[in-house]
């Protein structure tokens, strides 16, 4: 009777055996309530624009949904207007850190051209719309660092060539429910 080995059968069946499958690597947590800062600088002129406000991101699986609260001011030059609030919401992606997406926001413009939009009984109004395609990196910290492109729709206002705006966003909440008084 030939004399089997049970190492050849130990040895195929430790080369076929393969770690299983990982599950499908879950999407970064990113849902949550940011403070939004940032700039716009344009090349070769002196304009310069500061943002500062909210950003909630409501995340689905890869899908986020945007809310946008943000004011603006024009710190120097001279091209459009010295404050506006923007307002509005979108859609993004996550893709593994990155984050892609597009928003439409309202511009609310001061009728008084030096009075910021911010001030209390400001008069307003309804400016152009501004449509804005972020990409951005979730950072090691949690923060997220946002370039942002945009148009405007409607009439009264243009964007000045050769801009770039570039946003940082610190979550201070994962939900509503977290923010605390200051």
């Amino acid at each position: 009777m030939p004399r089997t080995s049970l190492l050849p059968l130990a040895l195929a069946t430790a080369l076929t055996a393969v770690a299983p499958p990982s599950p499908a690597e879950e999407a970064l947590d990113v849902s949550g309530i940011y403070e939004v800062e940032g700039e716009t600088v344009v090349a070769g002129a002196p304009d310069h624009f500061v943002y500062s406000g909210k950003l909630v991101l409501k995340q689905t699986g890869n899908q986020i949904r945007t809310t946008t609260e943000v004011a603006m001011r024009r710190t120097a030059g001279e091209s459009g207007p010295a404050s506006a609030a923007l307002i509005g919401s979108g859609d993004a992606t996550l893709d593994g850190r990155k984050i892609r997406g597009s928003s439409e926001l309202q511009t609310l413009v001061s009728q008084v051209a030096e009075l910021d939009v911010a001030a209390p009984y400001a008069p307003r109004y309804a400016g152009p719309v501004v449509n804005a395609v972020a990409e951005g990196l979730v950072r090691d910290d949690g923060s997220i660092e946002f370039e942002i492109r945009s148009t405007l729709t409607g009439e009264g206002f243009t964007l000045p060539e050769g801009r770039k705006t570039v946003l940082h966003a610190k979550r201070v909440a994962r939900s509503p429910y977290e923010l605390k008084k200051k």
